[in-house]
């Protein structure tokens, strides 16, 4: 039935998937630039190709080797996110030693109910 339907086709690319909040460099938009008629084409009709077409063109190109954290949960890139306390956890004050110790450049999710974290980062790095 599968090979009726083409399900089994053998794809041009491996598929990857990640999350959509990414930083990303000039040479990987150089890429994606470059690979528009193919992304448009292949994930045009995809579930959530907003979560496959950027990693799997990544994952398939030679910058492939610079992916920082490969084997991490694919959701946070170099963000802490704390999904194991909430969807996602806000960050609150006494989390804050956690924060400046991880090795990650961002995190989500603050809240402006509780802005003395914010304030108190901002302290620390302007």
């Amino acid at each position: 039935m599968q090979k009726k339907y083409h399900y089994c086709r053998p794809y041009e690319i491996d598929f990857k998937k990640g999350s959509n909040w990414v930083s990303i460099s000039n040479d990987l938009v150089t890429i994606l630039l470059e690979k528009k008629k193919f992304i448009l084409k292949r994930f045009k009709y995809v579930c959530c190709g907003d979560e496959i077409f950027l990693h799997s063109i990544l994952w398939n190109s030679p910058l492939r080797d610079k992916i920082y954290r490969v084997n991490r949960d694919a959701g946070n890139g170099i963000r802490a996110i704390d999904w194991t306390r909430g969807d996602p956890y806000v960050w609150k004050k006494e989390d804050l030693s956690l924060l400046l110790e991880s090795d990650d450049l961002f995190a989500r999710k603050f809240s402006s109910d509780d802005m003395e974290i914010v304030m108190k980062v901002k302290e620390l790095f302007s």
